[in-house]
């Protein structure tokens, strides 16, 4: 008898908890920029896959991909993904290429920061100089200069960009390997498109909190 009550609520919390994420799924794709729309959603499946580790987070921020599976040695770390033609690949890491790798985009990040520096003054100085030279030389010199500073400002933008994820690599490799960050689910679900006036139904993956009380971010699945 106890048996049967324990399976019986055990069924009654898994239902509360799908309706719950059912719910909050359904607010996560009806709403734009706060606005929230009547799509007529309707969720047809939804299953839980693998959760995300500790170890998962720190190999997409250094790699850029979600493994399939991954086997710590020590300090290093290997694990299997899927590229984006779909070929299995292997690879191996370790927690110090991390760190040589934020040193060697500190000093690429002070390198363009100098050439930007460099630029800037040159410009500044040609308007000094216009009058000795040119509307020629001063046109292009313009262009060289004007052109180095946007190439210089757009390298530091990408480099700040690889810093920050470096940066959470490094932090997800100090924490317990196996520990769960968040939890991901597939859902295939039907909207009406207001725009197109028809039945859209996809398949997207979400990405939960680990106590599963809000969407972090979802991708969808092609």
């Amino acid at each position: 008898m106890r048996k049967i009550l324990f399976i019986t609520i055990s069924i009654i919390f898994a239902g509360c908890v799908k309706n719950e994420q059912r719910k909050l799924i359904e607010s996560f794709v009806c709403t734009t920029d706060g606005i929230t729309s009547d799509l007529s959603f309707k969720m047809i499946k939804l299953e839980e896959i693998s959760p995300i580790t500790a170890t998962d987070s720190m190999i997409f921020f250094q790699s850029g991909y979600l493994p399939l599976k991954y086997t710590w040695n020590n300090d290093s770390l290997s694990f299997i993904y899927k590229d984006e033609d779909g070929t299995s690949v292997e690879k191996t890491i370790t927690k110090s290429l991390i760190d040589s790798e934020i040193v060697f985009w500190v000093k690429q990040k002070s390198i363009n920061e100098t050439s930007l520096k460099e630029a800037t003054t040159n410009l500044n100085d040609l308007e000094y100089k216009s009058t000795n030279h040119s509307y020629t030389y001063i046109s292009l010199m313009t262009d060289l200069f004007e052109s180095s500073i946007n190439s210089s400002e757009e390298s530091i933008r990408i480099i700040e960009g690889y810093l920050d994820t470096l940066a959470l690599a490094k932090r997800y490799s100090k924490i317990d390997p196996d520990t769960i960050l968040s939890r991901a689910f597939n859902c295939t679900y039907s909207i009406f498109n207001p725009v197109l006036k028809v039945k859209q139904t996809m398949t997207q993956t979400f990405y939960f909190d680990n106590d599963l009380s809000k969407v972090i971010c979802s991708y969808l699945k092609k």
